[in-house]
């Protein structure tokens, strides 16, 4: 069973991000290693202190990354907020914008910034409230987002900074190069150089997490040709998220994860991307260009399995450890854990041992993160990225550009791609009681019917005959899964699959096959309608258990 205690085993190292994470125009998440001042490295910038001036001020060093912007496009803006000993911010911004010197209180600055590419013109005027040795005044950026997605190599472009103090005729104008790196480029640790009140800056290093958010597209259009690919697999007949309860969770992931093995989908490690001296970022797959190299690292399998799970409307979280991610599965609340899935054995194995890599073998496996001991795992190395809090946050996925169809797969199959015998028998099951599943509901819909006004007539003879059919095949497939009528033993490979909720219902399923009977030899009445609506509900739980089971 999961730990009533979870919250509290998982507050050093996977906080609530819609409670604690400052996903604003800041975009700062958790500053972590702050230095002291470093004017040596800043000497550009430290003029006489008498002296009036304006100096380009980038906050994140003079590079942005593409994803970053249009990730948190629509997040919530406001303005930076100093920290003690910081200098005064002025304006909506919180990146690039200037910096102005010798300031006295009352006087006004118009300050314009703008791109040869990427960056429309932007402005804002602002009024000094106290005199100043230095202050930083950063305009709210207007981006040019369709070009910027279309960034598929790192980049420069040139700024033009204008400022012009109240009472001046005209502008001063300063311009600098800013690097923007490639779309699939993704930061995961920033450095910040934040201006301090004496003129000399500040160094940290600040962690983001929630750009990886804008690599799951839940919204890509490949997803419901790959979602009828594994409705093909027979696994699982529909993908209605958790409204079949949460042990046919299971199935639909298997159904999914057979579809992408059968892609060709594959590990691959690399990485390799643009340095920077500034900041730590890893190239990240998007859904198409996983399916179409058929390559994938953790990362991008992560994003690409939680793009799909998502369009079925199912909670995931991606698991960041140190040098590793692998994905989530919540329950419908998105409080409780399923189970964590390794996404690099994707062609390598089926999901029951991805389940039990990702939640019991590995050394940060899930269940180890929660039952272990909650110092054990601290810091920022462990973080876990909840897509849907993030998107009630106000991050965005990354628009898809390119084919509205996914290439196709070979037409035909090895015996590996078709399934192992215990597979192929598991999926008939499946495919036999969700018939049957449907059969009874027909009768059960016809029971709550009416005709002109009248109730449905139990004693209708094609009613009757049709009823007994059924019945017969029920009781024909019970006696088909004789194997499966006594007491699995739950082997703990998920946090759900050992869950005392779903163990008793799976037991519930089991005793209402050795218990349930259906007697033919009367007239078939409502009461055995809906026995065999809970038989038939009874041969499909059981019918999903893994195949370990």
């Amino acid at each position: 069973m999961t730990s009533p205690r979870l919250r509290d085993k998982l507050a050093n190292f996977a906080k609530d991000l819609a409670g604690q994470t400052d996903v604003g125009t800041n975009h700062e998440v958790e500053k972590i290693a702050t230095q002291g001042a470093a004017p040596a490295l800043e000497a550009a910038n430290q003029r006489s202190p008498n002296a009036s001036s304006v100096e380009a001020y980038f906050r994140m060093g003079n590079e942005l990354f593409a994803s970053r912007i249009i990730t948190n496009a629509s997040t919530p803006k406001k303005a930076h907020t100093p920290t003690p000993g910081e200098a005064p911010h002025y304006g909506r911004g919180s990146l690039i914008g200037v910096i102005l010197r010798n300031v006295r209180k009352g006087e006004r600055y118009d300050i314009t910034i703008s791109g040869d590419r990427f960056i429309k013109e932007s402005s804002e005027s602002i009024l000094i409230e106290n005199d100043a040795l230095v202050v930083n005044a950063q305009p709210a950026l207007i981006y040019d987002y369709e070009a910027i997605r279309k960034i598929n190599q790192t980049t420069s472009c040139n700024l033009t900074f204008k400022v012009r103090r109240s009472g001046e005729l005209e502008f001063k104008s300063i311009t600098a190069t800013l690097q923007l790196h490639q779309i699939n480029d993704c930061p995961l640790t920033m450095g910040v150089r934040n201006l301090q009140a004496d003129g000399t800056f500040s160094h940290v290093r600040s962690k983001d997490f929630q750009t990886i958010t804008g690599y799951v597209n839940e919204n890509h259009p490949w997803i419901d040709a790959l979602l009828l690919e594994a409705r093909e697999t027979n696994i699982c007949g529909e993908f209605v998220g958790y409204q079949s309860g949460t042990e046919q969770v299971w199935p639909q992931i298997d159904a999914i994860w057979k579809a992408l093995e059968n892609r060709g989908l594959g590990y691959s490690s690399i990485t390799t991307t643009t340095t920077s001296t500034h900041h730590e970022f890893q190239h990240v797959r998007f859904l198409e260009d996983s399916l179409t190299n058929k390559q994938s690292n953790c990362l991008d399998g992560s994003v690409l399995l939680a793009s799909i799970l998502r369009k079925i409307s199912l909670n995931v979280s991606i698991m960041l450890v140190p040098e590793h991610a692998y994905l989530i599965v919540h329950d419908m609340d998105n409080k409780k854990f399923l189970y964590a899935i390794e996404t690099t054995m994707i062609g390598k194995a089926d999901l029951y041992a991805a389940v039990k890599m990702a939640t019991v073998d590995e050394p940060f496996a899930l269940s180890k993160l929660v039952n272990d001991s909650k110092d054990k795992y601290t810091g920022d190395d462990f973080r876990i990225i909840n897509i849907a809090k993030m998107r009630d946050a106000g991050t965005q996925p990354i628009s898809f550009e390119g084919s509205a169809q996914p290439p196709s797969i070979p037409v035909f199959a090895t015996r590996d791609q078709i399934g192992t015998p215990a597979q192929i028998v598991r999926q008939q099951r499946i495919i036999l009681a969700q018939k049957i599943q449907q059969k009874v509901k027909s009768l059960v819909d016809r029971l709550d019917s009416t005709r002109g006004g009248n109730p449905f007539n139990l004693n209708d003879p094609g009613f009757q005959i049709e009823s007994y059919a059924l019945f017969s095949e029920i009781r024909h497939h019970q006696g088909a899964f004789n194997k499966l009528r006594t007491t699995p033993s739950l082997t703990p490979i998920g946090i759900a699959l050992s869950d005392q909720l779903l163990s008793e219902r799976y037991s519930k399923h089991i005793a209402t096959l050795r218990n349930v009977t259906l007697d033919t030899n009367d007239q078939i009445k409502k009461s055995d309608i809906l026995r065999a609506a809970d038989l038939a509900d009874a041969l499909f739980g059981i019918a999903c258990l893994p195949l370990e089971y």
